[in-house]
């Protein structure tokens, strides 16, 4: 997503979450993978807008946030477990 690509994912896993509208989340099956890429590679018009929301959705996530996030976690356990 984050350099416009148009993303296919599977509906089953946590990606679904982070992809939200900005992907086409399928059944990860055969067939569901199979439908997802031909739907995009037809789709000339909802590879951009997928494309575009993509790239949107994608600066919500950085690895400075996910540091941040992973240590105010940290010391919430550490201030539990030490009260």
């Amino acid at each position: 997503m984050a350099c416009g690509t148009a993303v296919v994912s599977s509906g089953r896993t946590s990606l679904a979450e982070v992809v939200g509208d900005a992907g086409l989340v399928i059944e990860p099956t055969r067939q569901g993978v199979a439908a997802g890429i031909l739907k995009l590679a037809n789709d000339p018009e909802l590879r951009a807008e997928l494309s575009a929301r993509g790239l949107e959705r994608s600066r919500g996530y950085s690895w400075e946030a996910t540091a941040d996030q992973t240590l105010a976690a940290y010391r919430d356990v550490i201030g539990s477990v030490a009260a």
